[in-house]
């Protein structure tokens, strides 16, 4: 989920209590009315909490190295309130300093991948609907073809096939709901026609979720391969 640079600083804002009683209210009402909006606060609080513990430990182990540090050299500068204060202050200011660094990295990795899976995610068309004939799947493709998600999903959930399998899980995908689409690619059997594209997909998705190691382990095994996808992995595995 890519956060734009001014939602950081407003998130960031939300946290410390420092918007208006006016802002706190819009902010709670995007929460409520932008879809978007909220998956990236979500993301941004798990990212914060996930960087908190570390920043705690890492201002620990500086205060404890300080402490001992000071220790040594009492025997040779008196240590004043102020002196010792100001050596607080750096130690404070380098643990914050990883911090924001700790940040910033995440967020690049996280826009930088995403790129590279809307890069190479496949265009899906969806199966072709004959007017002559009706077919078990027009419905659903109908539906899918007009990225009416929910609709598609429901229509193929009522057919037991591979397929549907299979095109639930690009759906899945298309909604941003990556752990339904793990589970929905995964349900693909390897017979399926549709193996390859899915085994590709699911790699992409695992991407997508941060999973590097899941998805460098179908990408290795797609590149040395013949899929269809063979040159695509190779590249994509190239830049992990």
């Amino acid at each position: 989920m890519n956060i734009p640079e001014q939602h950081i600083g407003l998130f960031d804002a939300y946290f410390n209590n420092t918007l208006s009683e006016k802002e706190v209210k819009e902010f709670d009402a995007r929460l409520v009315y932008e879809s978007e909006f909220k998956e990236q606060f979500e993301t941004y609080k798990q990212v914060v909490k996930g960087i908190k513990p570390h920043f705690r430990n890492e201002l620990k182990n500086k205060l404890k190295q300080l402490d001992e540090a000071l220790d040594k050299k009492t025997k040779v500068v008196p240590i004043t309130k102020n002196n010792k204060l100001k050596q607080l202050y750096l130690a404070i200011g380098s643990v914050a300093a990883i911090l924001i660094i700790g940040i910033v990295l995440h967020f690049s990795t996280q826009n930088s991948t995403s790129n590279l899976v809307a890069q190479y995610w496949p265009t899906e068309e969806g199966l072709p609907v004959k007017m002559s004939t009706k077919g078990k799947f027009d419905a659903a493709m109908n539906a899918f073809k007009q990225a009416q998600w929910q609709k598609a999903e429901m229509l193929l959930e009522q057919i037991d096939s591979d397929t549907s399998d299979y095109f639930i899980g690009v759906i899945n995908f298309e909604q941003k709901e990556y752990k339904n689409a793990v589970v929905s690619f995964e349900s693909v059997p390897e017979n399926s026609t549709w193996h390859q594209e899915t085994e590709f997909r699911l790699a992409l998705v695992y991407l997508q979720m941060g999973e590097f190691e899941e998805a460098k382990a179908i990408l290795q095994t797609i590149k040395n391969s013949h899929s269809t996808y063979q040159k695509q992995a190779a590249k994509i595995y190239q830049n992990l």
